[in-house]
């Protein structure tokens, strides 16, 4: 194909002052006053016939002015290059975080930072995990450094803006403004069926005969399929039967992302043969070659290994072509006939810009005051809409055609009967994804309860009865997690350690029990949805360790238009004043509609119940029972329990066994022969926890004792009055008053009278509120301390009294619960409160623990 060279179309110079101050009255010149007047009177008017173009050139500009903006904050300066294969290589630490997104063939402006007029231009020819390699012909001295400017895609903006031209140049805007259907016979069909699954559908019938027919013709005919109604399967009923009627016919399929693309070309493979297919990919998918699926590499313009633009004459020997949007305007540039396609398709059409929709249709199938081709807008306006960078302009480039469309003018209802005209407008209504509880909320919440869960029970119920679901007849469970999300310093992506637990936890549980589900279940049938990027990758990366390769972990955004058996969403904020990205009811619709036998939805209930949506859907959990409180912070809690208490019980029948140090522990120089020792019976109260694993030796700064061997600033010990100490050492019953007394040591010294010290982390408690925890009791035993080279022992306890165990906090957080110590040594592993696992956390971070 040749193009014709597409005009820049640059915002103008106060359209990016009005922006930078936000579109705000003061300080403005007079040229700006004058356009900031045109732009309210716009807005406030709206989307009209009159100013069908103007409106969307205004709108436009500005989206362009703010992605310009943002673009203009990822400005790389001072930074080195590297050289590789003809490369440079660019580094960017967190890269996938960045906002907006680097993607391929995205144009750079490079210069010396000592020369910042002597610019270079060059493209992103490839995006990795930290690092970008960038496409630049001139030669750059590598010792240099360099600023680096990201640009915005002027492409997509400038096919949007002469798609407005070749409105306004053949007067066609009415078109999209259609209030009454054309008084004209339309051509009905006998249709012999090739799916099965529309035989049995007749809104998928009640369609494809309007779209086959033009019956809505020259207005565009809407396709709603709300989640796993068959959408995709009627377009592609739709071109088979179309072809069966008139072989010779042709047809443009485009949607707003290359994964719908090719979902349609891979159906049409199946009935269609190869020769009649084109799909046609943009330049930048050469970067990503070897990614693309072989079986469209050999129907594309990429089959020679590289990419190219056929020409027109190559077209004709196909009878659908497949393509983004952006690309199809090329057909525009090239001059092609507007006679040449009889059917265009536009398959998402409910998350594109208005602009965007009109790329393939105006310049591709239009002429003066005439459309010579069917629209068909196939989409769901109850799902995710445009992606919108401008706050301005978003209120109306954030609604799609299709949306704006519906409910009006042929597409609204019959106020009688309340049904859709069936020659202009078809909703699908029969939902075979998923079970008919998945589908119960967003049915009633989005769809008028219009949709019939039509599933077969092999794909949609062999997940009910899994002993892990709260209500074991609905494959639904939302699991309140009390986590905490985070950001880290350099980046502004949120995560949620807690929450990534509990997903690995669900994915192994899932796993492991496959079997039990009476079906098995392979790593591709689990999706994890979160809305944040960071909580992806922590996800992932637990996912890699445990070789789950082939798990889709992404945003909502990645996962519409696909389905899962297994969804697990996890919606990451916590303890925070809003829900944020969960905050649009359309993400929600989208997130909860992926799954088709078993959805699992991780959150903090607190958090998310501040979201009226949310609310709703916590209360419809609520009253089908299918919340659940964790339990256990993950498997090894439990299992750690069950192994602690059969040891504790067998060493009550053999009190003479001596639990030995680790061979880990052994290892260490400094430690001493572990002397014969009883171990003590555990308490059944549940106020102590038994700490029997990873035993370190208790680090105690030796600087803080005085010269009898006491330590400074540690209070006395308080025993209980029935078990106070008496000057032999013998217990002393019935005395009311509490003895006290402090551990004395023997020490060594080293000459100058100061002990050698490497031990820390003691504080003084005289300043403490230090709460006393009393101990079961122990035998006697002597407890070593280290200093240095030095080994200082505390004089012998006798195992009557109970120990006072302390935790302290640098900040002064003293948490009242104790721990059964059952070894001379003690254990800087977590101590667990069953009860509240959020002191625990606090705890877990910076706690010192004392045993007197």
């Amino acid at each position: 194909m040749v193009f014709e060279q597409l005009p820049s179309y640059y915002p103008s110079k106060e359209m990016k002052s009005l922006s930078k101050k936000k579109f705000a009255e003061n300080n403005l010149t007079q040229v700006e006053k004058s356009l900031l007047s045109v732009i309210s009177d716009l807005l406030k008017d709206g989307i009209r016939q009159k100013t069908y173009v103007s409106f969307w050139k205004t709108l436009i500009e500005m989206e362009d002015c703010a992605a310009e903006e943002q673009y203009a904050k990822i400005t790389k300066t001072h930074q080195k290059l590297k050289f590789s294969q003809g490369f440079y290589i660019l580094s960017i630490p967190n890269l996938s975080e960045l906002t907006p997104a680097i993607v391929e063939w995205t144009k750079i402006t490079i210069a010396p930072s000592d020369q910042p007029k002597k610019k270079v231009i060059g493209r992103v020819y490839q995006v990795r995990k930290n690092d970008v390699v960038l496409d630049i012909e001139e030669h750059l001295n590598l010792k240099a450094l360099y600023n680096v400017r990201f640009l915005t895609n002027r492409l997509t903006i400038q096919l949007e803006r002469e798609a407005l031209q070749y409105v306004a140049l053949h007067k066609i805007s009415s078109f999209f403004f259609p209030a009454i259907l054309p008084n004209h016979h339309f051509e009905q069909y006998e249709f012999e069926w090739i799916n099965e699954s529309v035989k049995t559908n007749p809104e998928q019938q009640s369609a494809i005969i309007n779209i086959v027919g033009k019956a809505s013709f020259p207005a565009p005919y809407i396709l709603m399929g709300p989640p796993g109604t068959g959408k995709t399967t009627t377009i592609v009923e739709a071109i088979c039967q179309i072809l069966r009627q008139n072989p010779y016919t042709n047809i443009l399929v485009s949607a707003s992302s290359n994964y719908a693309c090719n979902v349609i070309t891979h159906r049409l493979l199946k009935h269609l043969p190869e020769t009649s297919i084109f799909r046609m990919f943009a330049g930048s998918k050469e970067a990503e070659f070897d990614s693309i699926d072989h079986e469209l590499v050999k129907i594309s313009n990429l089959r020679f290994g590289s990419h190219y633009y056929p020409h027109l004459d190559e077209l004709t020997q196909y009878n659908v072509v497949l393509t983004t949007l952006s690309v199809a305007g090329r057909f525009a540039q090239a001059k092609i006939s507007c006679a040449y396609f009889s059917y265009v398709f536009i398959d998402e059409s409910g998350s594109s810009t208005e602009p965007s929709t009109l790329v393939p249709i105006a310049g591709v199938i239009s002429s003066k005051n005439n459309i010579h081709g069917q629209i068909i807008l196939a989409g769901d306006p109850k799902q995710l809409g445009p992606i919108v960078i401008s706050d301005t302009a978003m209120p109306h480039l954030g609604v799609s055609l299709l949306e704006r469309l519906i409910d009006t003018g042929i597409y609204a209802r019959d106020p009688n009967t309340r049904k859709y005209n069936p020659r202009a407008i078809t909703k699908l209504i029969r939902n075979f994804r998923s079970h008919p509880k998945i589908l119960e909320f967003p049915n009633k919440k989005f769809y008028s309860g219009e949709l019939l869960a039509k599933g077969s029970p092999d794909v949609t119920h062999w997940a009910c009865n899994w002993k892990y679901l709260p209500n074991q007849s609905i494959p639904i469970l939302f699991e309140h997690v009390f986590g905490e999300s985070e950001q880290d310093d350099n980046s502004s992506s949120w995560y949620n350690k807690r929450e990534v637990k509990r997903v690995i936890f669900y994915i192994r549980k899932i796993m492991r029990e496959r079997k039990a589900f009476g079906r098995e279940i392979e790593q591709k049938d689990i999706g994890v949805i979160t809305p944040y990027k960071k909580q992806c990758q922590k996800i992932m990366i637990e996912c890699k360790r445990k070789n789950w390769v082939d798990i889709d972990v992404g945003s909502v955004e990645k996962f519409q238009g696909q389905e899962k058996p297994v969804i697990i969403l996890s919606t990451v904020r916590s303890l925070t004043r809003g829900v944020g990205f969960l905050n649009n009811p359309k993400r929600l619709n989208v997130a909860l509609t992926r799954a088709q036998a078993l959805l699992i939805v991780i959150g903090n209930v607190d958090t998310l119940q501040m979201d009226p949506m949310w609310n709703e859907f916590i209360g419809f959990c609520k009253n089908n029972k299918l919340m659940k409180q964790i339990e256990e912070e993950n498997e090894a809690v439990k299992v750690k329990g069950q192994v602690g208490k059969a040891r504790r019980a067998k060493k009550a029948k053999t009190p003479d066994k001596v639990m030995q140090p680790s061979k880990q522990m052994k290892d260490l120089p400094f430690l001493p022969d572990v002397p014969k020792d009883t171990t003590r019976q555990s308490s059944e109260s549940d106020n102590f926890i038994n700490v029997r694993h990873n035993l370190v030796p208790h680090s105690i700064n030796l600087t803080n004792m005085n010269s009898v061997g006491e330590l400074r600033g540690v209070p006395s010990i308080e025993r209980p009055s029935s078990l106070s100490r008496s000057p032999m050492g013998s217990s002393s019953h019935g005395n009311d008053s509490a003895t006290t007394f402090r551990p004395s040591v023997t020490r060594q010294s080293n000459g100058s009278g100061n002990l050698k010290n490497d031990m820390h982390n003691v504080l003084p408690l005289s300043e403490r509120n230090s709460k006393e925890v009393p101990m079961a009791s122990s035998t006697e035993r002597t407890t070593p301390l280290f200093s240095g080279n030095s080994m200082e022992s505390v004089a012998n306890r006798n195992s009557d009294f109970p120990t006072t165990l302390r935790f302290i906090r640098p900040d002064g957080f003293n948490p009242s619960y104790g721990s059964n110590i059952s070894s001379r040594y003690v254990s800087n592993a977590a101590y667990r409160s069953q009860s509240n696992p959020t002191i625990h956390r606090k705890l877990k971070k910076e706690s010192t623990c004392v045993i007197m």
